[in-house]
């Protein structure tokens, strides 16, 4: 892992060197091309001279023309007559003389001309190149964060009537804010100005969506104060859909292209909020919770489960609607002196994905994955939403599990040994997505006016922080079983893995047109696992299940964009992971599993 990620730095280099190259290129045609510009002003001053010649040249062979009748009647001795045609004949190769310097000009100008286009076209090629090296620069860096295992963090402006006071640069992924007559600087993965629609923001979020039909453990927080555009960015409208449809339908048509390939998926999906630290099942109508405990437990396949939750089965768009109606309904939302509908609680919108395919040799293929959308509960400040009784309380619980949530990320910022998830529902309820285990997308909005540029501030203080917490190779949950025998086990053997990994070339151009389709249709990290991280309270760690199938060797955003990549990636790759898939067992066994003293039993049986 170590030796893709020098080679992808050196490549990381070696782009940059040559944009570069491109740019002092790009610069010296530039040059060229002002200097050529200059130069055929120049001409067209000398032509327009030389044409202002040329008129009075012929006004005055038309006076000498004139004169020369005049002396003509006059005059009668030959010598007088030879002497003005000589002088006619002298103005006579005046004038062709000025005609083929006007020609010369002329033709000097075409040239020049020429020249300007030749320019202009290297010019833009050269623009186009630069664009290309750019692209490949941003998603190599992109394949090096994935490699690390960063959790990715975007950053979102919201549109405002009033005046915006933040310095957004797009293509630098940088925002600034001013406060306190200082400008304070930020730099992430992705930053969407406030003219950015909910189809640009989605495709950058797709990846993530692509990673959880893939057999990962995705989450995706919308972070930010309240009013910031949070419920916007995950729900939308009915006309201009959020991240949550979106999503399902990207899901659906994943679904739907697969099933070409022998893959069949359940897709079931839970609504539920943290509501002042308990948890409310939103598809469960109010006067039907008395008596569900809905308590977080430990479950399979890296999942933290809720007991008495109501999961629905999804095949259509139309049932993910219904769930959106259903829980918007239920959802607890009051009016602030800071927003006019603010989301009292958290609300997380979970999607469990399984996938099965019988391969050759009578064993099923079984894909795990999560996908967790969760709309957070926008942070305030008491001074200005004046929030009292009710209320009150709301404000100080939500700010309270935002301040666990922040701790969490502090400690995996500075890889402590101790990472406090269970100081907050929320928190332990996404574990497995914070813990090594998955992968995480923060996407922080921002609001652009001056009056929130403190909050602003802490909001993109909390983003570049999180931004630097690294969790290691994402984990992919992957099972086999043979056919009637109901036993499952991880899919270990040389058979099961390239048969796995060919598959996976099989389906992956299946799924990236059906990601191409969805995203149309809808606008109109190199380290093995990290062991469990220890919590405070926690239960003691269970033994270790066999070693799960390698994961794909590149991130969901090059599998996006650029197919052979992924194929060149799994062709290289396949005749290693017959060789590796033992010692990465004994490494996983090793670092997940605490060592024990020798026995008597062992001592026999050595």
């Amino acid at each position: 892992m170590k030796r893709d990620l020098d080679k992808l730095k050196t490549s990381l280099s070696e782009e940059e060197a040559k944009a570069q190259a491109l740019q002092s290129q790009l610069q010296k045609a530039q040059v060229e091309l002002e200097s050529s510009r200059a130069e055929q002003a120049e001409a067209a001053n000398k032509l327009d001279e030389l044409g202002r010649a040329k008129a009075a040249s012929m006004e005055r062979l038309a006076v000498l023309e004139a004169e020369f009748r005049t002396y003509k009647t006059v005059c009668n001795t030959p010598a007088k007559i030879a002497d003005q045609l000589g002088k006619l004949m002298n103005l006579e190769s005046e004038r062709a003389s000025a005609q083929s310097r006007v020609q010369a000009a002329e033709e000097d100008a075409d040239a020049q001309k020429a020249l300007v286009t030749s320019l202009k076209e290297q010019v833009l090629e050269l623009k186009q190149k630069l664009a290309k090296a750019e692209g490949l620069r941003r998603r190599l860096h992109n394949e090096l964060q994935e490699l690390k295992g960063n959790i990715r963090v975007f950053a979102r402006v919201r549109p405002s009537a009033e005046r915006s006071v933040l310095g957004v640069d797009e293509d630098l992924g940088t925002v600034m804010v001013p406060h306190n007559g200082q400008s304070n600087g930020f730099r992430f993965d992705r930053v969407f100005p406030s003219l950015s629609s909910q189809e640009d923001v989605f495709a950058e979020v797709s990846q993530f969506v692509q990673s959880a039909l893939d057999g990962y453990n995705v989450s995706l927080f919308a972070y930010g104060q309240t009013g910031s555009g949070k419920t916007h960015t995950m729900f939308g409208s009915r006309e201009d859909l959020g991240i949550i449809p979106r999503s399902m339908g990207q899901i659906l048509s994943g679904v739907e292209g697969m099933r070409e390939s022998g893959w069949e998926y359940q897709l079931d999906a839970s609504f539920l909020e943290i509501y002042q630290e308990h948890v409310r099942d939103l598809l469960c109508p109010e006067e039907e919770r008395e008596g569900r405990k809905y308590t977080i437990t430990l479950g399979e396949n890296g999942r933290h489960d809720v007991s008495d939750l109501i999961y629905r089965r999804v095949t259509t768009m139309e049932d993910v609607e219904e769930m959106m109606v259903e829980a918007e309904r239920n959802k607890s939302i009051a009016r602030t002196d800071m927003n006019e509908r603010s989301s009292r609680s958290h609300t997380v919108f979970s999607m469990r994905i399984t996938g099965r395919k019988a391969t050759v040799g009578g064993q099923q293929q079984a894909l795990h994955g999560t996908l967790h959308l969760v709309d957070l509960a926008g942070s305030e400040r008491l001074a200005k939403s004046h929030a009292t009784g009710e209320r009150l309380k709301e404000t100080q619980a939500i700010n309270k599990s935002l301040s666990a949530l922040s701790d969490v990320f502090v400690a995996l910022s500075k890889k402590s040994p101790h990472v406090p998830y269970r100081n907050s529902k929320l928190t332990f309820l996404l574990q497995p997505c914070l813990s090594g285990d998955g992968k995480a997308l923060l996407i922080a909005n921002c609001s652009p006016i001056e009056s929130s540029s403190h909050e602003t501030l802490c909001t993109l203080r909390f983003a570049s922080m999180v931004s630097s917490c690294e969790l290691g190779k994402a984990t992919r949950h992957v099972s086999c079983a043979a056919e009637g025998s109901g036993q499952i086990s991880s899919c270990n053997s040389e058979e099961s893995l390239s048969s796995l990994a060919s598959e996976e070339s099989e389906t992956s151009a299946l799924s990236l047109s059906a990601l191409a389709s969805t995203v149309r249709s809808s606008s109109r990290r190199p380290t093995s696992a990290k062991s469990e991280t220890a919590t405070d309270r926690s239960p003691p760690a269970p033994a270790p299940a066999p070693a799960p199938a390698p994961a794909s060797l590149t991130s969901p955003s090059s599998s996006r964009r650029s197919p052979p990549l992924l194929l060149l990636f799994l062709s290289s790759m396949l005749p290693l992971c017959s060789q590796s898939s033992r010692s990465m067992a004994r490494e996983k066994k090793a670092v997940g599993q605490p060592q024990r003293k020798p026995t008597s039993r062992d001592a026999s049986k050595r």
